[in-house]
């Protein structure tokens, strides 16, 4: 039987430290023309029956870090990633990854797309099989909404 990278559930309780969250969101959604990402770095912890991510470190990509970038698309240089991953190994107090991209385009309500599934499955499957317990998750963002799913195998 061949195992599944799927979204776990409960969705995450994703936690930040005061203001951080209006941060990201203001900057990734200031120039509402082209989709934006970053990645965060933080620790997860089990409570109960959740699980508890606490973000301790927001990484932006620059301009070059880009591929390609559009309102409803965006690509990005696997050098950033590998920043960002060796940032989150030279921590050991870190654990988790998530990305965090945009959905412009939406007003209110967001929700993955099939690229989204199909890219954050491949990525989750990669982290899995290079990265021993690393967690990973990953959030949408609308214009006033976000969506978020923390990803097991």
């Amino acid at each position: 039987m061949k195992k599944r990278i799927i979204p776990a559930l409960p969705q995450p309780l994703i936690r930040f430290q005061h203001q951080a969250l209006n941060r990201l969101r203001s900057r990734l959604l200031e120039d509402l023309s082209r989709e934006y990402w970053a990645i965060l770095l933080g620790r997860t912890e089990i409570a109960g029956l959740t699980e508890v991510v606490t973000i301790h470190e927001i990484l932006f990509p620059g301009s070059d870090d880009y591929i390609e970038h559009s309102r409803a698309f965006l690509k990005l240089k696997k050098s950033y990633i590998h920043r960002a991953l060796r940032e989150l190994q030279a921590r050991p107090e870190l654990n988790t990854i998530v990305d965090v991209h945009t959905h412009p385009f939406c007003r209110s309500s967001v929700g993955f797309s099939g690229i989204d599934d199909a890219d954050e499955i491949s990525f989750a499957r990669f982290l899995h099989e290079r990265f021993d317990g690393l967690k990973y998750a990953s959030i949408v963002l609308s214009q006033t909404e976000y969506s978020a799913r923390m990803w097991d195998y």
